[in-house]
């Protein structure tokens, strides 16, 4: 059985490029452009690992992290790993994920074989 990947990013060229290189390395890919489909999506589809972009058009990829901690938390479900994925490398951005629980923080530009190290590292 394929791991599933829930891929919420804004840009759809970033989503599919990000859908074919999860799909090449044999993942499921799952994804949104928004972030409220993107909750529901987590919680009906129990992805193995989030990949979460900070720019989304309804509510940003912090307040879309901290709305699912909060739902895990009262459902009494474990949380799935969530990987922000940001062109937005400043430490204030970074060390808001991590108050918020972000299990790591990627900086686009990425390059892939990073990327997909980081994903077997928690998945």
């Amino acid at each position: 059985m394929l791991k599933k990947i829930l891929v919420i990013d804004d840009e759809e060229e970033a989503v599919v490029h990000l859908s074919n290189i999860l799909r090449r390395a044999n993942y499921e890919v799952i994804y949104t452009t928004k972030g409220k489909e993107g909750i529901d999506l987590a919680l009906e589809l129990r992805p193995d690992l989030i990949l979460l972009d900070i720019m989304l058009p309804d509510i940003d990829g912090f307040e879309v992290l901290d709305r699912l901690k909060i739902k895990w938390i009262e459902l009494k479900i474990s949380s799935v790993p969530v990987i922000m994925v940001s062109a937005k490398g400043e430490s204030q951005a970074i060390f808001k994920a991590e108050d918020l629980w972000a299990t790591d923080y990627f900086i686009k530009p990425f390059d892939p074989k990073e990327l997909l190290r980081m994903i077997k590292r928690y998945i």
